[in-house]
């Protein structure tokens, strides 16, 4: 070959190379540049059946648009009422079809909701109010319930909160039965369920966390009218007002055992806030407290190798009672263990107020929490100093037990305008185990009062006890009083606040959930309309809570 001729062909590749890449530039699809962007949502030019169709006997559901469509969380967005059973979905260039497995009702409305499932497929721009109504008998159903859903704890409306009418019966079970018909919130907390059919009902809101249309106690909250509702051709109801609330009924239990060679811990499945533990054979008693809102915990002080045996009994904060006999048999310690004792907690003592707080002028409520009960306590020993020169006079009423001596809590009014310390000194508390703590003083500011504001207001109409609560932006509990009709918050830090009322129908001075087997709604809370901002050296007043209306 002639160095003329390899040149050619080198060339003539070169060519066809430049060609095919121009080509194969010119196939890709690249959208468009320039010009404005696409903000039109796709529209719904045809669907079989059409919108508002009645004696329709198909058993699909076509939709097509004006433009090509992507279809997005079709599952989980597709709200179908009354429930029409499973269906296989076809996605098509321009829309969708769905195929029922099952035959549809006769004489029914059926109601098909799609959210933002359907989008343009340039810009993802959403479908809006993307709604199919049909009729499988002569006429449409025209009913409707709307309505508003918050959570009753933080008076804020709940986005995608299930809300359904069940048939009405004696036996309806939301953990087990799902709605006849159903719809989601809105991000404003609003529902809307229309095209009912005349029947009985029973109005019920769900969390639905798993989207399960069932309901399940232990996780989600719930809502509903205690009352049925008969739904007529041409009910209207609007204006429903629906409050969340978690009311976990479900049996207590123990969750799990920890055996250890000094310690054995029961861990339950839910809270409790009262327990009384009886042993079979009294000399078997063994020291215990409560370790934790879900733990008991007993101590092996006299090296037991042998089962003891108790009989429990917890209460909750619904006032459920529940009573186990337990088998407690501690750990053997491995015989090999140099030390046993090393397997022994540490003994620790927490306050309940941090280092450096400020504190409300005058009177104070000192709390340490210890993880193994006090066997002796050298009170005597504890000094309170009023701005480092003052020696405040502490007496044995001012000393609090609780939860079999293993919280300990100093109550008193003190002197002090700038400092206050509580001096612990060494060898003041002995545990079981004849733990001691190093000597500790802690020391708190006292809040100087032209630095936080207050806020004042009126309860009005109060038919029964109530407790007015002063809520930071975390909707935690800052400061509460009961049953005062004027009611005065002082010693606020400047933010941002809320306040509530719970009406204590019950009177116990907490508030208190519902039942839905019962009937039976949580105690009412209150909200004032509007956020509180607290500022400093500032009176708020002229706030009303007007509990007329619960």
């Amino acid at each position: 070959m002639t160095k003329t001729t390899r040149q050619y062909i080198i060339h003539s590749l070169i060519h066809s190379f430049i060609i095919l890449s121009l080509l194969a530039s010119c196939s890709q699809q690249i959208p468009p540049t320039g010009g404005k962007k696409d903000i039109i949502a796709p529209e719904l030019v045809q669907s079989i059946p059409k919108n508002k169709q009645t004696n329709y006997t198909g058993k699909s559901v076509e939709l097509k648009f004006d433009e090509y469509v992507v279809i997005e969380g079709l599952q989980q967005k597709l709200l179908i009422t009354p429930d029409a059973g499973e269906y296989d979905t076809k996605v098509l260039p321009e829309g969708l079809r769905l195929t029922f497995k099952k035959p549809l009702e006769k004489d029914r409305t059926y109601s098909l909701s799609f959210g933002d499932a359907v989008k343009d497929f340039s810009e993802r721009n959403p479908a809006k109010n993307l709604r199919l109504v049909f009729s499988t008998g002569a006429a449409l159903d025209s009913a409707a319930v709307r309505g508003n859903v918050r959570d009753l704890q933080s008076n804020k409306p709940t986005f995608e909160t299930l809300v359904g009418l069940y048939r009405n019966s004696d036996t309806l079970n939301p953990e087990k039965m799902k709605p006849v018909y159903f719809t989601r919130t809105d991000s404003l907390g609003n529902f809307s369920i229309e095209n009912i059919q005349s029947n009985s009902y029973r109005l019920i809101a769900l969390e639905d966390q798993n989207r399960s249309l069932t309901y399940n106690m232990k996780v989600e909250k719930i809502a509903f009218l205690p009352d049925s509702l008969l739904i007529k051709d041409s009910t209207q109801i609007s204006g429903v007002s629906l409050g969340l609330f978690l009311a976990n009924r479900s049996p207590q239990k123990v969750k799990t055992t920890q055996p250890r060679a000094f310690y054995y811990t029961i861990v339950y499945e839910r809270g409790f806030t009262d327990f009384k533990v009886n042993f079979n054979n009294p000399t078997d008693s063994l020291p215990y407290f409560q370790s934790s809102p879900t733990e008991l915990k007993f101590f092996n002080t006299k090296s037991r190798k042998d089962t003891v045996v108790a009989k429990i009994t917890l209460r909750d904060s619904l006032g459920l009672a529940f009573e186990h006999t337990q088998k407690i048999k501690f750990r053997e310690s491995k015989a090999n263990t140099k030390n046993p004792e090393q397997n022994r907690d540490s003994f620790e003592g927490k306050a309940k107020l941090e280092e450096n707080q400020e504190i409300i002028p005058g009177k104070i409520a000192f709390k340490l929490t210890f993880n193994k009960p006090i066997v002796e306590a050298r009170l005597e020993q504890i000094k309170m100093r009023s701005d480092s020169t003052k020696n405040e006079d502490l007496q044995p009423s001012n000393f609090i037990w609780t939860n079999n001596r293993t919280e300990f809590t100093i109550e008193t009014r003190y002197q002090a305008t700038k400092e206050l310390k509580i001096v612990i000194p060494k060898n003041t508390f002995f545990t079981l185990e004849n733990d001691t703590l190093p000597a500790k003083t802690y020391r708190f500011n006292v809040m100087e009062e032209e630095n936080y504001g207050t806020i004042e207001g009126v309860v009005k109409n109060a038919k029964d006890n109530f407790i007015v609560e002063l809520l930071n932006d975390k909707y935690e509990v800052v400061k509460s009083v009961a049953s005062e009709t004027n009611f005065q918050f002082n010693y606020i830090k400047p933010s941002i606040y809320f306040i509530r009322a719970i009406v204590d129908k019950n009177k116990n001075n907490k508030w208190d959930t519902g039942n839905f087997k019962t009937k039976l709604l949580a105690e009412p809370i209150i909200f004032l309309p509007e956020p509180i901002k607290v500022k400093k050296n500032f009176v708020l007043s002229g706030y009303i809570l007007d509990l007329s209306t619960k």
